[in-house]
């Protein structure tokens, strides 16, 4: 039996020294190639060199820290001052300076466009023209005058 380890292990020696010096059958060893040339990967490299030009332009840790919203400005829309979600309840407040706020569900309609879905942070609206997607819009009241003495 002494006289059979050292022939197993030459064996087993022999046969590890094969699959490291053979190739497997059916994997063919594949070569790096160079970058791609491909005009879709280029796109899409720009595209996202883009998106982290615009993500760095802004402050990272402000709460103001959102995308604009698409096609605000003079589209005749009151602003969407809250979002109320309860209990599957879901409602969009439209604030409109002079009048009395507009409260909407889904489905409802708003300066013709109609609200498709309201979500926690934002509400999604379509229209003839495309959708369109608005985040809570809150007045910011500028300081209060301080009242000074100029008497002393």
């Amino acid at each position: 039996m002494t006289r059979l380890w050292p022939a197993l292990t030459a064996l087993l020696a022999a046969l590890l020294l094969a699959e490291l010096a053979l190739p497997l059958p059916g994997i063919v060893p594949q070569r790096l190639s160079p970058p791609s040339t491909n005009p879709v990967a280029r796109q899409t490299d720009t595209a996202v060199s883009q998106w982290s030009d615009t993500a760095l332009a802004r402050p990272l840790f402000t709460p103001s820290r959102r995308p604009a919203d698409q096609g605000r400005g003079d589209d005749g829309l009151p602003r969407l001052s809250a979002i109320i979600v309860t209990n599957g309840t879901r409602s969009a407040i439209f604030s409109t300076d002079g009048q009395k706020p507009q409260i909407l569900g889904e489905g409802g309609t708003v300066g013709g466009y109609r609200v498709r879905a309201i979500l926690p942070d934002k509400v999604e609206l379509d229209s003839s023209s495309g959708p369109l997607t608005l985040r809570p819009q809150f007045i910011t009241s500028p300081p209060a005058a301080v009242a000074t003495d100029n008497n002393s």
